[in-house]
């Protein structure tokens, strides 16, 4: 009997599984109101069986739904539902991954202080976990809010601490996103001069991606 019981709670978070599957589909394909209905009876019949899981995942796909529609007021309470699952959970990559959703749709509504408190507690959480991708994500994100504020000294703290770890994994695509913002960060205090250098920067790390993803496509043929 417990095998049995064991194997109707597998085939249960299957068809829980297909359902989120379903409707991810139809957002890949841009059909958001069939993705929409199948997200929400997915999520219905998940927290029905109590899957954690798939409730988690089901918040996730649902809040890229709401973004794409501009229903940033959904969005910012599914990645809110997203964020406390995730440290339910206890996976921490998720719980970043929650968190900036969260902190992006704060900012999107205006709330830059609650948008600060999240994107640093995700930071955080990114630093015991070792994730230095997500790290750097959080930094940028940070200073960027510091930015809007005119906040130069915790913009380049935070920008700083983003090139370091940028630098430490020599990721071209990662080191000319820094050098953008860097960019951006002289700009604002009309630095013209040093923005021009970042953007330079940037943008010879960008042609030099491309060069080397032309090559590689003329390789592989």
């Amino acid at each position: 009997m417990r095998h049995l019981s064991y194997t109707n709670k597998l085939v249960k978070n299957a068809a829980g599984r297909v359902l989120i599957e379903i409707g991810q589909d139809y957002l890949d394909n841009g059909k958001l109101d069939e993705a929409t209905a199948y997200l929400i009876k997915s999520l219905k019949y998940n927290e029905a069986i109590k899957d954690t899981f798939n409730i988690a995942t089901c918040y996730d796909v649902l809040c890229y739904l709401y973004e794409i529609q501009g229903n940033v007021a959904d969005a910012t309470k599914t990645s809110y539902d997203y964020l406390k699952m995730s440290e339910m959970m206890g996976d921490k990559s998720a719980i970043a991954h929650a968190a900036h959703m969260l902190a992006s749709n704060y900012q999107a509504l205006g709330n830059q202080t609650e948008a600060l408190k999240i994107f640093k507690k995700g930071l955080q959480v990114s630093l015991e976990s070792g994730n230095k991708i997500e790290q750097i994500n959080f930094n940028i994100s940070i200073g960027d809010l510091y930015i809007a504020e005119n906040n130069f000294e915790e913009t380049k703290r935070y920008y700083d601490a983003a090139a370091i770890i940028a630098h430490e994994l020599k990721d071209a695509q990662i080191l000319a996103q820094i050098n953008r913002s860097i960019g951006n960060f002289y700009q604002a205090q009309d630095k013209y001069t040093d923005a021009l250098k970042n953007y330079l920067t940037a943008e010879s790390s960008y042609k030099s991606i491309s060069n080397k993803q032309i090559l590689q496509a003329c390789m592989r043929q």
